[in-house]
């Protein structure tokens, strides 16, 4: 994508990111975080880390990245889903929280995708980038998943923040 992105979406896609019409776009705040390519905000998943924020999650404290209450809302989601054995996909994480809360509520293995190039030594969490995704598709070895995560990462697919191209439907 363009680095860095456009503080305004280019006259050519406007139309789009207003849904024709039905949406306003604001100019409230310019973010850019170029991820894509690079190091994420917390690069390195020590087994450490990831076992520190499934304890806190056992225990109901773990604060994620919006808090203890809303971390714990997404706890007890996870309650009610059946991912006990299997492999689940998180859809960008910059921390390990959502990782935890699956393994908490049974998860074999998570998988992360992620923008920013992290390292997990945790044995039941591995991450990839969009373009490793990618190339493991083509090349038939990007395994099946039996349950997709995301809380609060789409919606920012497609704006350029993170170095991805400009997409007005990339969420």
């Amino acid at each position: 994508g363009q680095w860095p992105p456009p503080e305004y979406p280019p006259e050519i896609f406007l139309d789009d990111y207003r849904q024709n019409g039905h949406r306003e776009v604001k100019k409230t705040r310019y973010m850019k975080e170029r991820f894509m390519d690079g190091p994420a905000k917390v690069s390195q998943w020590s087994e450490e880390l990831v076992n520190e924020f499934l304890n806190d999650a056992r225990q109901a404290r773990l604060k994620g990245t919006y808090g203890v209450a809303e971390t714990n809302r997404v706890r007890d989601a996870f309650r009610h889903m059946d991912v006990a054995g299997k492999r689940v996909l998180a859809i960008g994480s910059s921390r390990p929280w959502i990782e935890a809360l699956a393994l908490e509520a049974g998860a074999a293995e998570v998988w992360t995708l992620e923008y920013g190039k992290i390292n997990s030594s945790h044995p039941q969490v591995k991450t990839v980038t969009p373009d490793e995704a990618r190339e493991m598709y083509r090349q038939g070895t990007l395994p099946l998943f039996d349950a997709v995560v995301t809380y609060s990462s789409l919606e920012h697919s497609g704006l350029g923040r993170y170095g991805d191209a400009l997409n007005p439907w990339g969420d």
